[in-house]
């Protein structure tokens, strides 16, 4: 296979070496297909590992053999095109009849997605234009090759590009250990619960209460629940008479008593004081 490109793009130096290139797996459409057929979580997960990092050649710029990698020598400086250029990507050892059972699960055989190969400082080296049904083919031909169309696999406009991949790019997902903080999280929510049923079993009586509701039909556990709220407000009703009788009920009798003792007071201050008036008026 063959492949053109500018002359002035070049990986062949040792600027461009001591450098990774980087392959993303990018469309909004697959991602979306990809959580609807096996769970958001397995397409927040696969895109959190993006990008795939490959080194030049056999060895990354540390000196450490590096098992992904292509031969940044075929990119030369002054050349316009590129020929047999391999990329080897570490990748689990699954074998081709599980890929296509899996890639088979997706609605849409229709489905775009697109793998960009970027250097970390000459920028993009290649985008090509896949669909699941071209990932299906690959998977179920002889020799796990895909024949490449110009126009349709490569080659396209900046408008088909942005209508795969989108134009926002979205940094959570590029984010581990959000991942892993979520799953930290249910993993500690799952140790209480642990705890909670260990702690139950050391209570035989209240473990058997349990599995009586959990058998048994959910109005039962509802009707427990209602009793228990009927006997709060029972409860609660005893304890409001209880502090009338003895609390209420003898301090509202002492204030009609005091009202009733001063009433009488002003009738008797009243009385004495008009036999008073009437006296010094006889006199007169």
């Amino acid at each position: 296979t063959s492949a053109s490109k500018s002359a002035e793009f070049a990986l062949n130096t040792a600027a461009a070496k001591s450098q990774y290139c980087r392959l993303f797996v990018l469309g909004i459409e697959f991602w979306e297909q990809v959580a609807l057929v096996f769970g958001s979580g397995m397409a927040t997960a696969g895109q959190s590992m993006l990008p795939n990092k490959l080194c030049d050649g056999e060895s990354d710029k540390n000196g450490a053999m590096c098992s992904n990698g292509a031969d940044y020598e075929q990119i030369e400086e002054g050349q316009t095109g590129v020929r047999n250029m391999t990329f080897t990507l570490q990748t689990p050892n699954i074998k081709r009849e599980t890929i296509a059972s899996n890639v088979a699960k997706f609605n849409n055989s229709n489905t775009q997605l697109l793998m960009q190969l970027e250097h970390d400082t000459q920028g993009i080296v290649f985008i090509l234009a896949l669909t699941v049904a071209d990932l299906l083919q690959c998977a179920q031909s002889s020799d796990g090759r895909l024949r490449l169309q110009a126009g349709r696999n490569f080659g396209l406009t900046r408008a088909e590009i942005e209508a795969i991949r989108g134009s926002e790019i979205k940094g959570v997902v590029d984010m581990f250990w959000v991942i892993v903080g979520i799953e930290f999280a249910k993993w500690c929510m799952d140790m209480v619960h642990l705890t909670l049923f260990l702690v139950l079993l050391c209570v035989p009586w209240r473990f058997c209460q349990c599995l009586y509701y959990l058998c048994g039909h959910e109005t039962r556990w509802y009707l427990r629940q209602e009793s228990w709220a009927i006997g709060i407000m029972e409860h609660a009703y005893f304890i409001y008479v209880k502090l009338y009788d003895l609390l209420f009920e003898p301090m509202l009798n002492d204030m009609v008593k005091l009202r009733s003792v001063r009433a009488s007071d002003a009738r008797r201050k009243h009385v004495a004081a008009s036999s008073s008036l009437s006296s010094s008026s006889w006199r007169h």
